[in-house]
């Protein structure tokens, strides 16, 4: 399903934790109508990627949290 679903998309790696990583992040935001972030809650604070440092950057950007499961799960709070 994987395949299929994810065909003609491409991806790269990034360390967050060194500032080029970020900046690489905060450019592709700039160009981004939607900001997924799927890392354990706080942790995009913490590297100084949270909505707000986002935002600073773009205005075009919308960001959104992708928790699949966890204590603040989208499906958990939806009783899924």
């Amino acid at each position: 399903m994987f395949v299929p679903l994810n065909r003609g998309k491409r991806s790269i790696a990034v360390d967050l934790t060194k500032p080029a990583g970020r900046d690489v992040v905060l450019r592709l935001a700039r160009s981004a109508d939607v900001f997924f972030e799927k890392l354990a809650w706080r942790k995009m604070a913490a590297l100084g990627l949270d909505e707000a440092a986002v935002r600073r950057r773009t205005s075009r950007s919308s960001m959104r949290p992708c928790r699949l499961m966890g204590p603040r799960s989208r499906l958990l709070e939806a009783g899924l």
